[in-house]
């Protein structure tokens, strides 16, 4: 007859919301003693982290084949100028030469296998980009 309400717990984990790995959601209870509220949550926080510094997982589309520190910049970019002067604008081995060091350089053979591999090199970049590498 006299039945008081079911007291709940001031503070719940909640279930309805989503179920993301990682994540819990809580259910506070404002009108509770805040020393039990407080008690609860550090018992939960104790309970469900287990790492207090995770390893941070990345879930971008690409992901770097090696640290940032380690690409060199220069090299990309020598890479592509080289690509697009020789694919694109359709330019000889020695027209490339000639456009990076200037019109007096003496061109050997090993240059001219410089400009086809740095050509090379950019093909392989591009590959791995459409894997989802970089570079």
């Amino acid at each position: 007859m006299f039945c008081e309400p079911e007291e709940e717990e001031p503070l719940l984990v909640v279930d309805e919301i989503s179920k993301r790995k990682g994540f819990k959601y809580l259910r506070i209870d404002t009108n509770a003693e805040p020393a039990k509220v407080s008690k609860m949550f550090r018992t939960f926080v104790k309970q469900n982290i287990n790492n207090p510094n995770p390893k941070i997982e990345s879930h971008a589309r690409f992901q770097p084949s090696r640290p940032a520190k380690h690409i060199k910049m220069n090299a990309l970019k020598n890479y592509r100028t080289t690509y697009v002067k020789r694919e694109i604008q359709g330019k000889s081995r020695k027209q490339v030469l000639v456009d990076r060091y200037g019109g007096s350089v003496v061109i050997t053979d090993e240059m001219l296998r410089c400009v086809s591999r740095d050509v090379q090199k950019a093909r392989l970049i591009m590959r791995s980009i459409q894997k989802g590498t970089f570079p």
